[in-house]
Order: structure tokens, then sequence, then C-alpha cells
């Protein structure tokens, strides 16, 4: 038999090659999609979660501007809470956003 012609020798390890880059490019593909799923999905819940907090904030307002001096404090505090943590959700979606 003769040998094999070097066209051929070539031929087999280029078509494995693209047969990885191939299926890299889908796999690639498939992350890109999870991850704007991903993105999606704490953009959402970062909204639902400043709106969750809203109540909550109302009524510390309403605390804050109690006669008890304690409940004013607490108000404050609970005001205060709220506010960081709505800030972080709000931080958390801005960052997604961008990357």
């Amino acid at each position: 038999m003769p040998p094999p012609a070097p066209v051929l020798l070539l031929a087999v390890p280029l078509a494995a090659a693209l047969a990885v880059a191939v299926l890299l490019a889908w796999r690639l593909r498939a992350q890109r999609a999870r991850d704007a799923a991903l993105r999606a999905s704490i953009v959402r819940i970062s909204h639902d979660i400043r709106g969750a907090l809203s109540p909550a904030l109302l009524m510390a307002e309403r605390l804050e501007s109690h006669a008890d001096p304690q409940a004013c404090r607490a108000g404050e505090l609970i005001a205060k809470s709220v506010e960081r943590a709505a800030e972080l959700a709000r931080q958390a979606s801005v960052e997604v956003k961008q990357g």
C-alpha cells in the first residue's frame, strides 16, 4: 500500500482542530446565554428587593417624626439600615448592567 499523501496527513488534524473550534464556539455561546440570563435575574431581584424595602422605609420615616424619642431613634436606625440595603441592591444591579 502506498504511503498516505501529505495532503491527507494534514487534512485529518485540521478537521479535528476545526471540530474542536466549533465545539468551543458552541460552549462559549451557551455560556454567554447563561450569563445574560443570570444578569437579567440579578437585575429583576434587585428591583424586587428595592420595592420590598420601600414600605419599611416609609414606616421608618414615620417613626422618625414620632414624639417619643426612643421611637424616633429606632426610626432613624431602621431608615439607615433599609437605605443601606436598598443601596446594595442598586449597586449590584448597576454592576451587573455594566459588566
